[in-house]
């Protein structure tokens, strides 16, 4: 969502109103529109965010960053009109809600300003104890850091894991130029081993015939070697008798 922002100036101080969503970008934005106009006219600051959907904890540690940075130029930094959905959020961050606010304020409890407000002292009330805006700007900063460090160790693996399935599509289209080779020579082998039973049926098909014609010429040379063999046969006496030699 785009970030909206509109500053305007009253007797309370610098007022930026925001819309959209507060997060690392867009807090950044945020940031400049404030230092843009306090380094106009130095005043405090009150951070407008009815229009605010969504705050995330990385501009919630920023906010703190830059409340630090004003209190050391005197000046104060006040959330107001947070939604209630956001409220839970901003306590559970450290920051304080003005018990005699009705419209969602939260003060960052950095210590007593400077400059006391005139007029008869406050009646007393129920202080929240005051957070080294330091030690919890180093901490949020520290959880920002292990976050960027699991998204560059995310990143990393999501790398090694596309890296990885490069391989192994180079290796599948290796194996599968590798199979359809096998496959080729396969059916060549297939091809020629149809080829040389053809070829044998053929010469068996021959080698019966010729059997088969041996056959018949070894039948009729033994039949003619019979009829040679009567031809040539010597008739015995008792044979020249009957014939009347």
């Amino acid at each position: 969502m785009t970030l909206h922002l509109e500053s305007a100036r009253d007797e309370r101080g610098i007022c930026v109103r925001v819309a959209g969503n507060l997060e690392r970008q867009t807090y950044n934005e945020c940031v400049r529109a404030v230092w843009s106009e306090h380094e106009r006219t130095p005043a405090d600051v009150r951070l407008d965010i009815g229009g605010v959907g969504r705050i995330t904890s990385v501009a919630v540690a920023g906010l703190w960053r830059l409340a630090h940075e004003l209190a050391g130029r005197q000046a104060a930094l006040v959330v107001c009109n947070v939604p209630e959905p956001l409220r839970a959020m901003l306590s559970a961050c450290g920051l304080a809600s003005d018990p005699e606010s009705t419209d969602g304020t939260y003060r960052f409890p950095l210590g007593a300003r400077s400059d006391p407000a005139p007029g008869p002292a406050p009646e007393p009330r129920t202080e929240v104890a005051p957070v080294d805006a330091r030690a919890e700007a180093q901490r949020q900063g520290e959880r920002i850091a292990d976050l960027e460090r699991q998204l560059a160790e995310a990143t990393a693996a999501a790398e090694s894991e596309r890296t990885r399935a490069g391989a192994c599509e180079s290796a599948a289209a290796t194996l599968g130029e590798r199979l359809r080779r096998v496959e080729e020579a396969y059916e060549r082998l297939e091809g020629e081993d149809r080829t040389r039973r053809r070829e044998l049926a053929e010469k068996e098909a021959r080698i019966h015939q010729l059997l088969k014609h041996l056959r018949s010429a070894h039948q009729a040379f033994r039949d003619m070697a019979a009829k040679l063999e009567g031809m040539m046969e010597v008739p015995s006496e008792g044979q020249d008798r009957a014939r009347g030699l």
